[in-house]
């Protein structure tokens, strides 16, 4: 939790961003000469500031559980395909932790690699005296079924997902397991952490702008969705789950199809939509740190976004049918993020599209204004909730609305083509 010093300037900030953003918005209404599209912004503008001011509020109050000493067993599993050495640093993360060795059960589980990633594999295993457990895969077959192979194998009482390019700090797993003490919870999501600045070789732009993006994500909108129990994604990078709940819906949730398709993408979300489905709560460990590495060319994150892009519209459209079910509280949180996720990348589109054929200067001033300054809020807000979160991050995060222009061709792909998804698409 924050001094009071620093919450009189975080509520300062939100006062002063939230006040400039409606003068701005009144001063639009009060003095545009309105054209049809602009009803339009106006329409999501209601939608949106609401959302962003709660959002916010919420991000603030939350606090993560701190350890009580609690120690259940868990199996840790990590999934991999053409890792190559990086799962050798996930590895010696996990057997470095402080959880307790007698309650730690450490699976790699290759799905299939034709590499030498086995090999380095059984080397570290060699070298580390047998403390983990290996399985390979004859032949890839994605993502979901290497991590329901190890849930299938597991020994713990929770079973916790980590990626294998990343690396937890040493008392994360102790922190993650500590919501579980209550039993209405089912699944936690720990807190990733973008390291692409030691390595100035992938510490590009790019990078720079996915850092603040995952802050966003993580310390203000997961931070919000804690609160009521639905965190709307429990991240693969690092994430918990108890194994009996889990075991429930693995058959189905390995079994997806879309179109008629089996689903090979957003197995992440899903996860957490089948776990929600059963009637429990997910919630967000802010102290629970991985650090994980993100694309640092274009070309790489591309593929990557188009991944996530189908991944997410379907897990949307199932997350959409699960929440008609919960109370009115959790359906105002989801039903708001979803219409947002759904009609950005249109409204982005759409203004893109709208200011530059009618040549309207005015509205291309407050199109960009409006970014600008929920961008500073969100950013200043960062700023306080990160202590990682520098100056130079402030300044990356009120600009990365031009990062989501972008974007929002790759979504609308994604979105066209989501029947194309085949296996381990971020590779």
């Amino acid at each position: 939790m924050f001094d009071k010093k620093k919450r009189a300037l975080l509520f300062i900030n939100l006062f002063l961003s939230i006040a400039i953003l409606l003068s701005v918005y009144v001063y639009r209404l009060a003095t545009l000469y309105f054209r049809w599209w602009h009803f339009i912004f106006i329409l999501y503008g209601l939608l949106v500031i609401p959302y962003i001011v709660s959002s916010l509020v919420h991000a603030h109050k939350y606090c993560p559980i701190n350890d009580t000493g609690y120690r259940p067993t868990i199996s840790v599993i990590i999934p991999c395909y053409k890792e190559g050495v990086a799962v050798t640093h996930t590895i010696s993360a996990v057997l470095n932790s402080d959880y307790p060795k007698d309650k730690l059960d450490l699976m790699v589980v290759d799905d299939g690699s034709t590499d030498n990633t086995p090999d380095i594999i059984a080397e570290a295993l060699e070298k580390s005296g047998g403390a983990f457990r290996f399985f390979k895969q004859e032949k890839n077959m994605g993502k979901r079924h290497a991590l329901a192979f190890g849930v299938e194998h597991a020994i713990g009482e929770f079973v916790v997902c980590i990626d294998s390019d990343a690396v937890i700090e040493p008392n994360a797993l102790s922190n993650l397991v500590q919501p579980f003490a209550d039993p209405k919870i089912y699944c936690v999501c720990g807190n990733a952490i973008v390291t692409n600045e030691h390595n100035k070789k992938n510490n590009t732009l790019l990078a720079r702008f996915q850092k603040v993006w995952y802050t966003d994500g993580y310390y203000i909108r997961k931070g919000a969705e804690n609160l009521f129990g639905v965190v709307l994604c429990c991240s693969g990078v690092l994430s918990a789950f108890r194994k009996d709940k889990i075991k429930q819906i693995l058959p189905n949730w390995l079994d997806e199809t879309f179109m008629g398709k089996k689903c090979v993408s957003g197995e992440d979300a899903q996860l957490t939509n089948w776990m929600l489905k059963l009637g429990g709560k997910s919630v967000f460990q802010s102290n629970a740190v991985v650090y994980t590495a993100v694309p640092a060319n274009m070309k790489t994150f591309v593929k990557q976004q188009i991944r996530w892009g189908r991944g997410s519209f379907y897990s949307m459209i199932t997350a959409a049918k699960i929440f008609l079910k919960r109370n009115l509280t959790e359906k105002l949180i989801f039903y708001s993020n979803f219409l947002i996720i759904l009609f950005s990348p249109f409204m982005l589109f759409f203004g893109i599209i709208s200011i530059t054929l009618f040549g309207d200067l005015n509205a291309i001033f407050f199109f960009i204004a409006g970014y600008v300054l929920i961008g500073s809020v969100s950013a200043f807000t960062c700023k306080m909730l990160a202590s990682y979160f520098s100056i130079k991050d402030v300044f990356y995060r009120i600009c990365l609305f031009v990062l989501m222009m972008f974007l929002t061709f790759t979504y609308f792909y994604s979105w066209l083509t989501i029947w194309r998804e085949k296996t381990w698409g971020t590779r």
